[in-house]
């Protein structure tokens, strides 16, 4: 072998940089090929991009020490900071202070603290701070478009098989920090949460699986994905803190724990929420004039995004008056910004809906008894009287509401999976708003059924309730059986149930509901009727298929266990009843409002055995 060769043969020098991309998307393991600064990636996420032509990827130092910035006096300066105020700071203590994917790292163990315990004197000295959060936050939201893009095939591993992000980037060689947030843009999130809210290890890895708690897909390409990773884009956002705060409480409650972190996350999100609540009613009074770089609609998408976990914490942990005040607040706001034109963007408008049927489901499963004024006109009723839910489902024949959230990169199976499974959303609306329909109607008769003897213009009006509520059963009906042919929409015990035939089950389920619905509702005085145990029968077939697989053993469902309850309270055979009893604790997981419904359905049974006639809903 030569030991080298001739000049002439000799690779000349390169002239160029043989690595691509810039050093915070090269830490962040995310693909970049872009030749300006910012970069694609970074500019999407207001991430501070760093051009890797300034140094070396794993001699990476912080942006103080580049400008000549003393890190002694960033730290007094932190160090002052933190202690005027514990939401002040955000030094993460791993150098991702730069990363906007990245949550800030917990150096205490878990468990350490009681956060319930510690709820008032934190809540009072962390709210002191609040403007200065929101001033941060505005700033961070203003060039942050909500529905951007981003790439989930990045996170995918060689064989192809899903990969959850990884909340914290590598450390450097020398064991220091890599960034330090005191340095960084005013763009980022700079005013950070104080240590006693940041989140462990464990509590950055159960907020990567809240797509699979939440979502019926087995894929990365799901709303809740995405909101995960627009929470993990800015890490103190009220929407971060909500999803923190649903995540521990959770966790907690599957648990059975009782120290968690959960109170802190709440707290923090629902001052914030609070705050934004005041600035779309227009009554904010503290002049925030930070927000006004920000648009009504994406306020209103962060308001609507937070507001949903928030009540989704408030089930879980049982605290209905807080609850019940978020959707009547959410009603107030809505009628606002729906009559000056203003609509949240395409997933957060998809949300309001659910929120819709959150209430509603809560109404069937808990009672309206604690609820406040406003209880009798649901959210779902507001939607539907102002004609918002078609513009709030944005149906398009061609693009789903994934592929405005995912762009271009949404595969085609995925976008058309999307498209089969909102024929049945469309249904869930019309099925939903029947229920509530059939629940305004029992209001209204138990409140003049006194009045009603005697009375014939009563009895007149309510023989004309009863003839549309029943042509609306017959037109649902038949639009069920015509989109849902039946071999469809029947159970298989050997067919698979993927995301899309368990949508189509849960319609089917829906439809017995209403037919039990407005059975009982038109006859209250009698026990059953051969119909609606035929429809009470057929809800427990279905929920037998679900039971065996994974859609209800965690929250997935906005809906679920509301057909289970009505077909428990409908049901004369003994062994359905045991069984939609026993199947109701099994969901008992999903927090205290499914739990207070089984002892609820327990004692509906035995006054309806008791006293030979149905239950209405404010009679157990």
């Amino acid at each position: 072998m030569p030991k080298g060769l001739p000049a002439s043969h000799r690779r000349p020098a390169r002239s160029t940089r043989s690595v691509a991309g810039c050093l915070t998307c090269r830490r962040r393991k995310v693909k970049c090929s872009s030749c300006s600064t910012p970069c694609e990636p970074c500019r999407r996420l207001a991430l501070l991009c760093i051009p890797s032509f300034h140094q070396n990827f794993k001699s990476w130092t912080t942006a103080g020490v580049r400008h000549g910035i003393n890190p002694a006096h960033e730290a007094d300066q932190g160090e002052s900071t933190s202690s005027a105020s514990p939401l002040a700071d955000q030094s993460d203590g791993n150098g991702n202070g730069a990363d906007g994917a990245c949550l800030v790292r917990d150096d205490t163990p878990d468990g350490a603290r009681d956060f319930r315990g510690q709820q008032g004197a934190e809540a009072a000295e962390s709210f002191s701070m609040l403007d200065y959060i929101f001033c941060d936050l505005a700033t961070e939201i203003a060039p942050v478009d909500f529905n951007a893009r981003f790439f989930p095939d990045t996170l995918l591993t060689a064989d192809g098989a899903a990969l959850w992000p990884a909340m914290f980037g590598p450390d450097d060689a020398d064991g220091e920090t890599s960034t330090s947030s005191a340095a960084l843009p005013v763009g980022m999130a700079t005013a950070a949460v104080d240590r006693s809210l940041s989140t462990s290890l464990a509590g950055n890895q159960a907020m990567c699986r809240v797509p699979e708690w939440l979502s019926t897909k087995e894929s990365t390409w799901n709303c809740f994905y995405y909101l995960v990773n627009s929470a993990q884009a800015i890490p103190n956002s009220p929407l971060c803190h909500a999803i923190l705060g649903w995540t521990y409480a959770y966790l907690s409650h599957s648990n059975a724990s009782s120290e968690s972190p959960s109170a802190a996350h709440y707290a923090a999100a629902s001052a914030a929420v609070r705050k934004l609540s005041d600035k779309l009613c227009g009554s904010s009074s503290s002049g925030f004039s930070a927000w006004r770089a920000v648009s009504n609609s994406d306020q209103l998408s962060l308001y609507v995004s937070s507001t949903f976990f928030l009540c989704h914490c408030d089930l879980i942990t049982g605290d209905f008056p807080s609850f019940a005040n978020r959707i009547h607040e959410t009603k107030i706001i809505f009628r606002r910004h729906w009559a000056e034109g203003t609509t949240p963007g395409p997933l957060e408008s998809r949300i309001v809906i659910w929120l819709a049927f959150l209430e509603l489901r809560y109404f069937f499963l808990v009672g309206d008894k604690n609820l406040g004024p406003g209880a009798e006109s649901d959210l779902l009723t507001v939607l539907m009287e102002a004609k918002a839910v078609p513009l709030l489902r944005r149906v398009r024949k061609d693009k789903s509401v994934l592929s405005e959230c995912f762009g271009n990169d949404l595969p085609q199976e995925e976008n058309e999976e999307d498209l089969r499974k909102e024929r049945c959303r469309l249904k869930y609306d019309d099925l939903m708003y029947y229920l509530a329909k059939v629940r305004r109607f029992e209001i209204w008769d138990a409140k003049n059924e006194p009045r009603r003897e005697g009375n014939d213009l009563l009895q007149e009006l309510r023989a004309a309730k009863v003839e549309a509520l029943h042509a609306d059963l017959r037109r649902l009906q038949a639009e069920c059986e015509l989109a849902f042919p039946y071999p469809l929409s029947q159970p298989s015990h050997g067919r698979p149930v993927d995301s899309t035939t368990f949508h189509i089950l849960t319609v089917e389920a829906l439809r017995f509901c209403a037919v039990i619905a407005f059975s009982r509702a038109m006859h209250p005085a009698v026990r059953t009727d051969p119909e609606a145990q035929a429809a009470a029968a057929g809800i427990v077939r279905i929920a037998r298929v679900l039971r065996k697989t994974r859609h209800l053993r965690t929250p997935r469902s906005t809906i679920w266990p509301l057909p289970l309850f009505i077909a428990g309270t409908e049901t004369v055979d003994e062994v359905y009843q045991d069984w939609i009893v026993d199947s109701m604790r099994e969901l008992g997981s999903w927090g205290a409002h499914v739990k207070q419904s089984t002892d609820k359905l327990e004692q509906t049974i035995s006054w309806q055995e008791k006293s030979g006639r149905r239950a209405r809903i404010g009679d157990v």
